[in-house]
């Protein structure tokens, strides 16, 4: 089974560093750009609206949104999903669109 959700970054915002052992993860770039750190790599792969990234199993990775005004809108692809549409489902992690955010994205 495969997780398919919208990720959305306040301007500065950012994405921990996280590793999934598993799971491949693919981003692709709605709205704002990216900045995509792998690993220990200071050096971040930046992609624009309309770019993908893909992080394999196993690579420790962060992503930030280095605007200081605009929202970085992003759709992330997990497979296989490691559990987490589990926590989805069963309430111990949600992430709700505000209507503001659904009105970007379907502009």
């Amino acid at each position: 089974m495969s997780l398919l959700s919208i990720e959305i970054l306040e301007p500065l915002g950012r994405i921990p560093k996280h590793v999934h052992d598993e799971s491949y993860e693919l981003f692709v770039v709605l709205s704002g750009s990216a900045d995509l750190f792998l690993n220990d790599s200071g050096d971040p792969t930046t992609a624009a609206e309309g770019d993908t990234m893909l992080v394999r199993p196993g690579n420790f990775h962060s992503i930030a949104n280095s605007s200081r005004s605009e929202r970085l809108f992003m759709l992330s692809i997990i497979l296989p999903n490691e559990q987490f549409a589990r926590q989805v489902w069963e309430g111990t992690y949600s992430g709700k669109l505000e209507e503001t955010d659904v009105s970007h994205l379907v502009e």
